[in-house]
């Protein structure tokens, strides 16, 4: 189970570190309701755009499927290590 551990915050680390990369070096983007600059900001790993005035948030094609799989993984795994911890 520690392997498993610290793998998983191996994991975690790199698909972070992608995630601030790829926010680094994209173009901001201007929401299509208000025209207002969107932020940047890493959710579940995935770099979305969120736009401050309206509070609008834009995903690119796939996103939502990879937070979906992220948060079920989380679920799962939490679930594990709560099994673990008071099995």
């Amino acid at each position: 189970m520690q392997e498993e551990l610290h793998f998983r915050e191996f994991h975690n680390w790199v698909r972070q570190t992608h995630a601030e990369l790829e926010a680094a070096s994209e173009d901001s983007r201007r929401c299509l309701v208000d025209n207002e600059k969107m932020e940047k900001q890493i959710f579940e790993y995935v770099l979305i755009d969120r736009c401050p005035a309206c509070g609008g948030v834009w995903l690119d094609q796939g996103e939502l499927e990879v937070i979906k799989e992220t948060v079920k993984s989380d679920a799962t795994f939490a679930g594990l290590v709560l099994g673990w911890l008071i099995g």
